[in-house]
């Protein structure tokens, strides 16, 4: 198996001169409200190097009803949070409490770090609060604080930069204004998008942020982007020029007032706008997003039904004449006859709708013709089938569908239950987006398969052994009892002995090397602990990362810094594991031509394969990958040029090809050392056509 070493790496932001100052610093001008108690908040500011002497603590209250994260949406359904994006009206809610600078988290205190990094926030009253802390270059958060509780230590680092691109119809634009709150703590950092369409605003400190962009004339759009360790992130925003929908409704050939007109997304179950005809008959819909509209007219028993698609154009023009409404109604019972309340009954061309207590459904107005109707509902499996639709004549329909699959168990160690153990298919990704339940307080989880099949399941949880097997959809309740494993605790350290932030993999030596059997990160000392181990060989990878700043305040690179070890478990488990991240290496080169038309793809593979890195931690300002499931390949720039970095020192193939992925490669390999650029010059690439 083959796989692609993407990496982008850092070196210290200290050792780089003066960093530049961070979007937090304008709240050391806000001015502080009266004391509203006499709670007090002490804590200390510490970084990997160790007290963070004069920097700028502030407190903000967290628990307000009016805070932007808790403004309700204004969608079709039941009231949810606005920060939710279910739809369009989601993102005008934000941005105008944006652009207004209302719902942020209102100032408290504030307070300087004294020479050894404590300090002490006065006039707090009782409740929930958040505390910013920024200096030197670092910045820092903690969250759910109460005055007179214990220490409060907060970590301050380089933090993360907000960074990516605006697009309006597609296209990159620059003058869009864009504001970034953070989930737990709101406060409001706004920055504008260069003439390119570039972004960024930061440092900020990790955490989840929703970012929000606006521009005149455009509907504005929100994102939410979540990181906790990552240097960069890539934020995509896209703003449209607001949508128009008009037309008339006639009855028998004269235009018909009065008569109501919804406008529901094709795949939303309730009405998304609703327009009533004037005296000549006309509707209109505006400030809509781009996309595919069915448009509906209901008057008494009289219906028509038509379609809008304002994907690319501005506007559309859709006339309907009313006709005798056809209608599909029908029920949604289960194999057994029974009842399916609540299921979601749909059609292409028709709005949405859910089944009444006994199962009943009524789907519509339809257009004379054939038509697919879908049933589905929590814990069955969809149901589908066609109904043939005559004009002023309703359809019937009966769908039945089967019960899911269930699959359950409980997981104990020691006779003791396990909450929290995670179960997922065995083989994949070990970051937990492919998983597939969890264990409740005693330890009980429920997963459902859509048919009867074998799963490969796996049971983790990070004190115990990972436990393997595979099971037969239905079967009767598992039995998972996990084993303890061994703990191994450890540091990371730079070249100076200094601890430092990364994270660590481990992997089977001896096994495949994706995904990992265990994902940790060190504390800001460089220390770190692994726990439920196996007792036979691993291997240990750590990278640890840094951002190199210009004069001028941007971000220059990316540098990682990388180690890996391995270690036999099975004689000895040592007392204390030093892992010495080393400067990383890069490789550059140049295509020498490029057919037209062609795309080439360059990708990089070390000789052996030794994982260091995650995927998605690229760096899109200086290079991008295009992805081919588990490998990557550096798009090219305009002249040519690829650039691999933070690398390991070692041996590493380069291949270059051209179109059909089927075809030959034209590889180049290279052995680099520690801290080293290797140019590797022009190379041609293979035609695979």
């Amino acid at each position: 198996m083959r796989w692609t070493i993407l990496t982008v790496a850092i070196v210290p932001l200290l050792a780089f001169g003066d960093p530049p100052p961070t979007p937090l610093e304008a709240l050391a001008a806000v001015p502080l409200p009266a004391a509203r108690g006499n709670e007090s908040i002490k804590g200390s500011v510490v970084s990997a190097l160790g007290p963070v002497a004069g920097a700028t603590v502030v407190a903000v209250r967290t628990d307000g009803p009016d805070l932007i994260t808790r403004l309700r949406d204004p969608c079709p359904g039941p009231r949810t949070p606005a920060v939710e994006l279910r739809c369009a009206a989601s993102k005008r809610v934000l941005a105008e409490a944006a652009r207004k600078r209302t719902g942020a988290a209102s100032i408290a205190a504030r307070a300087t770090a004294r020479a050894d990094g404590t300090f002490t926030l006065e006039g707090l009253a009782p409740g929930g609060h958040a505390l910013y802390a920024f200096g030197s270059g670092l910045v820092g958060l903690v969250t759910n604080v109460h005055p007179g509780g214990t220490l409060v230590e907060v970590e301050a680092t380089t933090g993360i930069m907000l960074g990516g691109d605006v697009f309006r119809e597609g296209k990159r634009t620059g003058a869009a204004t864009v504001t970034a709150f953070h989930e737990a703590a709101p406060i409001f950092v706004s920055a504008v998008s260069a003439h390119d369409g570039s972004l960024r605003i930061g440092p900020l400190p990790e955490g989840t942020w929703f970012v929000v962009a606006e521009q005149a004339g455009a509907l504005p759009d929100a994102t939410c982007v979540s990181e906790h360790w990552a240097s960069i992130s890539g934020v995509s925003l896209s703003l449209d020029d607001p949508r128009r929908i008009e037309g008339t409704v006639r009855a028998g050939g004269k235009p018909a007032a009065g008569v109501r007109v919804m406008l529901p997304y094709v795949t939303e179950d309730e009405p998304f706008a609703i327009s009533v005809t004037d005296v000549r008959g006309r509707f209109v819909f505006e400030g809509l997003e781009p996309g595919q509209y069915a448009v509906t007219a209901v008057t008494g028993t009289r219906s028509a039904v038509g379609k809008a698609d304002v994907w690319k154009e501005r506007s559309a023009t859709v006339d309907l004449a009313l006709g005798n409404a056809s209608f599909v109604r029908g029920w949604v019972v289960g194999l057994d006859g029974a009842a399916i309340a609540r299921a979601q009954v749909r059609a292409e061309s028709a709005p949405m709708v859910r089944t009444d207590e006994d199962g009943s459904f009524r789907l519509g107005p339809f257009r004379p013709g054939t038509h697919e109707v879908e049933a589905v509902a929590p814990g069955w499996r969809s149901g589908h089938t066609k109904v043939v639709v005559r004009a002023g004549r309703n359809g019937a329909v009966k769908l039945a569908l089967a019960p899911e699959v269930t699959v359950s168990g409980r997981v104990s160690a020691g006779g003791k239950p396990i909450a929290n153990a995670r179960i997922a298919r065995d083989g994949a990704d070990d970051r937990g987006g492919d998983t597939l339940a969890e264990t409740n307080a005693d330890g009980v989880f429920e997963l459902h398969a859509p048919s009867p099949c074998a799963i490969p399941l796996k049971v983790e949880h990070p004190d115990h052994l990972t436990w393997r097997g595979s099971v037969t959809a239905p079967s009767p309740p598992l039995d998972v009892r996990l084993e303890p494993g061994l703990t191994l605790s450890g540091t990371v350290v730079d070249e100076t002995g200094r601890g430092v932030r990364a994270r660590i993999r481990l992997f089977d030596p001896a096994g495949p090397e994706w995904p990992a059997l265990r994902r940790v990160e060190t504390d800001m000392r460089g220390r770190f602990t692994l726990r439920g181990l196996p007792a036979s060989p691993v291997r240990i990878a750590a990278v640890a990362r840094a951002r190199e700043w210009d004069d001028v305040g941007r971000v220059r690179r990316y540098l990682a810094r990388s180690a890996s070890v391995i270690i036999d478990l099975h004689r000895e488990v040592p007392r204390e594991l030093s892992l010495m991240v080393g400067t990383a290496s890069a490789i550059s080169g140049r295509l020498r031509t490029l057919p037209p038309g062609g795309e080439a793809t360059v990708t990089l593979t070390a000789l052996p394969f030794d994982w260091l890195a995650d995927h998605d931690d690229e760096d899109a300002d200086h290079y991008l990958f295009e992805r081919d499931g588990a490998h990557g390949g550096g798009h090219l720039g305009p002249d040519g040029r690829f650039e691999f970095r933070g690398l390991p020192s070692g041996r590493y193939a380069i291949d270059v090809a051209v179109s059909d992925p089927s075809g030959s490669r034209n590889r180049r390999e290279v052995t680099v050392d520690s801290g080293s650029l290797v140019d590797i010059g022009e190379i041609q690439p293979a035609d695979r056509r």
